[in-house]
């Protein structure tokens, strides 16, 4: 039992920070020596317990109690003292922020903190599953291409229809004649190409609404990968620091006890509790970071709970990075300039059609009054626009219109390209940075760590300097995951662009 503890303590002495997984890993380092320990003594007596020659009688007893008190000793030692480890090994964590600490390391290293009603635990994909089907700003641009699909029927206009009522007095004041009663209706109609043009515009529209959709689209999706791992960023750098505070509350413990026995000087507790607090303050900024990351990404899913990232390390994220961008003129983004220039094309094409003649045609009865039947008439007739300086403004408003949207595009091209450029320098330069880390940077960290352990329990250094070697370690592991998430950020840029 007393082995097995030691074992306990040396775990978390080597940066093992969630008790579960100490005791999980512990037993099962000690499983082999209990169990033999314990078979090799109730072997050794076994010949005594079964024993039937002289003495007997004093043998069978002694060996019965030693071979069931081994029995026993075998489950307290693999059960029995796991699980009170387990329940007072949590009274470490008495002060206001190693609470903290110990919650938020329960909540997220236990493994079953997924079925904790305070949070909700969700991978990547799952998230951008939720935000394509609750995101209010993308079920906007989906009833756009609805309401722009309605819009498509009303290119074929005919207005409205005119009825008439005409009453003629050939002679006043005669009695018994009323004159002529004229009944009928009117229908005036633009020439038919402008019905066509007007088609092809009102089609162009719900085009441009379905780009502009897959642009939403893509965009969520990269908000959401983006708000995705520097939420899972955020939870990391919050377990490294909730590993210090509890590391560094164990130290600033000891540098009192070793100060008030005076076994130390006053330099060295003061130092301990500076350590401490600037770690406890930091410990509790990770916090509101991870609030404020988890609130942005559960904004971008429509959700009020409180989400979490996988319980894993966060992974590489591999880039697309294309040489040739002639392959990305099918962008959504350029896609849309390109289809308001086409838009623009249309509008002069129904400006210009107005200028053809309007027609017109008229059906009526007429009747004398006391006279049966009557006769009926018709006439058509066109509108010739005589005055159409005004419809030429608007023809060359349009063509304005037009090349306005070719300059655009050339503008957003360019913009489009340059953004590209740099994302792809971004990316280069943050893979630099990380191979240093995944390279030499950790292995580093873990050496000075190691070493550091080492030569404090050995006696060659003291605790200042074994602090200070253990905040360096530290320091390497949080630039690391400042590393990975501007190198996954930059990613994840770049397949934005490259539509992966």
């Amino acid at each position: 039992g007393i082995v097995l503890i030691s074992t306990f303590n040396q775990l978390e002495k080597e940066g093992l920070e969630d008790n579960r997984e100490i005791v999980r890993r512990g037993t099962r380092m000690r499983l082999r020596p209990v169990l033999m320990t314990a078979s090799v003594a109730s072997l050794g007596f076994l010949p005594m317990a079964l024993s039937n020659s002289a003495g007997a009688e004093v043998q069978r007893p002694l060996a019965t109690v030693v071979i069931g008190g081994l029995i026993s000793a075998t489950v307290l030692t693999l059960v029995v003292l796991p699980s009170l480890y387990l329940v007072f090994s949590r009274k470490k964590f008495s002060k206001p922020a190693a609470t903290a600490a110990a919650v938020f390391l329960i909540l997220l290293s236990s493994g079953s903190h997924a079925q904790s009603p305070l949070v909700k635990v969700m991978s990547v994909d799952s998230c951008i599953a939720v935000a394509l089907r609750n995101n209010p700003s993308l079920q906007a641009s989906q009833l756009s291409i609805t309401e722009k699909q309605k819009l498509q029927k009303t290119a074929f206009d005919l207005g409205k229809t005119g009825l008439f009522y005409e009453n003629e007095d050939l002679i006043k004041d005669e009695p018994g004649e009323d004159g002529i009663l004229k009944v009928g209706f009117s229908q005036t109609i633009d020439f038919p190409t402008v019905w066509f043009s007007q088609k092809k515009y009102n089609k162009q529209n719900t085009l441009i609404a379905e780009t502009y959709y897959s642009l939403a689209q893509k965009e969520l999706i990269r908000k959401v990968r983006a708000a995705y791992y520097e939420l899972w960023r955020s939870v990391e750098k919050q377990k490294l620091w909730a590993g210090q505070d509890s590391i560094f509350s164990e130290f600033e413990n000891a540098a009192a006890l070793r100060y008030s026995t005076g076994e130390t000087g006053k330099l060295e507790m003061l130092s301990a509790q500076a350590k401490r607090r600037e770690i406890q303050l930091a410990l509790q900024q990770s916090m509101s970071e991870v609030k404020m990351a988890g609130e942005k990404l559960a904004a971008l899913l429509n959700t009020k709970e409180e989400l979490l990232p996988l319980n894993e390390p966060i992974p590489k994220l591999a880039a697309t990075v294309v040489i040739d961008t002639s392959s990305m003129a099918t962008h959504p983004y350029l896609n849309l300039s390109q289809q308001r220039i086409s838009l623009a094309g249309y509008n002069k094409s129904v400006e210009v059609n107005k200028l053809l003649p309007d027609l017109s045609a008229r059906y009526f009865n007429q009747s004398w009054y006391g006279v049966e039947p009557g006769y009926y008439g018709y006439s058509f007739g066109i509108g010739i626009p005589l005055f159409f300086w005004s419809q030429q403004g608007r023809i060359q408003s349009a063509k304005l219109q037009e090349e306005i949207a070719v300059k655009e595009y050339e503008n957003e091209l360019l913009q489009f390209n340059v953004s590209y450029r740099q994302a792809v320098e971004e990316y280069q330069k943050n893979l630099l940075l990380l191979d240093y880390y995944e390279t030499n940077g950790l292995q580093q960290s873990s050496e000075i760590q190691q070493a550091a352990v080492e030569a404090y329990r050995s006696g060659e250094i003291g605790y200042l300097e074994y602090a200070a070697l253990l905040a360096q370690s530290y320091t390497i592991r949080n630039n690391y995951l400042d590393a990975l998430n501007s190198f996954n950020q930059s990613v994840i840029q770049i397949n934005f662009f490259t539509e992966k």
